[in-house]
């Protein structure tokens, strides 16, 4: 499996991975194999629009760029494949929302499915346990509800209607109380009350924002299915990690996420070099 998704990146026609309904573009950067691991690079970004860049500092235009130019951002992937069971591994990095490996991972499984028909191949994401929603902590609610009705007494605007949302956020580096996300989650209180809806009005939607540690998971109340698992690489004001510290940091993760599918895995899994015959496989 590793041999073939490395032989299926490496010949891979460039232009699968540009996504033009999406305006998403991608392009594997390199390939890095080593061990029972490789480490993939991709540029991704989105393209569609036209403007200008500047300088922060100076705001003096650097480049302008046209709806065939996407400001391409470098993001890493890390694909291991242990020596027995059925399931692999892969850590998908993204920045802004975009990373390419994910685009890249559903071309190879239709292909894979194309080439080995008697065989089914399933993307399926880790999500947390759910110790992490007990535990985690509230950082935001909100609320919508929807087509809201207001009178205006300024008679030249007359009657509004439009979608009403209330935040309920803590003070400046404080959580909201354990107890209201355990209400909220077990439905023991009033949405509209806590949230200063007009009386008799319950919202049409909530959402909450939790935190544990460095992983933060935003989702619509009562569609909390337990989130998939993420985790902070750098943060906004740090460098980002090169591609020996990703690896770094999915080896030390991989070997309980391997143990909660099943799957025996070792740190030493990761040394060894490939032969030139191992380079050479496609799919």
């Amino acid at each position: 499996m590793l041999f073939l998704f490395h032989g299926f990146a490496k010949g891979l026609d460039s232009t699968r991975l540009v996504d033009r309904s999406a305006e998403k573009y991608a392009a594997i950067s390199k390939l890095e194999p080593v061990g029972r691991t490789l480490g993939i690079q991709t540029l991704s970004g989105k393209f569609g629009e036209e403007g200008e860049t500047r300088d922060i500092d100076t705001h003096r235009v650097i480049q302008r760029f046209v709806k065939k130019n996407a400001n391409a951002v470098l993001t890493h992937g890390v694909l291991l494949v242990p020596k027995m069971g059925t399931s692999a591994l892969l850590f998908i990095e993204r920045s802004g929302g975009m990373g390419g490996s994910s685009d890249l991972v559903k071309l190879f499984k239709e292909d894979f499915q194309t080439t080995y028909p008697d065989y089914t191949m399933q993307l399926t994401s880790l999500v947390e346990k759910e110790a992490w929603l007990e535990h985690a902590q509230l950082e935001r609610v909100s609320a919508t509800l929807h087509g809201h009705s207001a009178d205006v007494t300024n008679k030249t605007v007359g009657k509004v209607v439009g979608d009403l949302q209330h935040v309920l956020t803590p003070p400046k580096g404080e959580h909201l109380p354990n107890a209201l996300w355990k209400a909220l989650r077990n439905k023991n209180i009033n949405r509209g009350k806590l949230l200063a809806f007009p009386d008799g009005h319950d919202p049409d939607e909530v959402v909450v924002a939790l935190s544990s540690g460095s992983t933060r998971k935003t989702f619509v109340l009562g569609r909390e299915k337990t989130p998939s698992i993420s985790y902070l690489l750098s943060d906004s004001n740090q460098a980002p990690k090169n591609s020996r510290a990703v690896l770094r940091f999915c080896l030390d993760e991989a070997t309980s996420l391997f143990k909660n599918v099943g799957v025996e895995w070792e740190y030493s899994h990761s040394a060894g070099v490939w032969s030139p015959a191992d380079l050479t496989h496609r799919l």
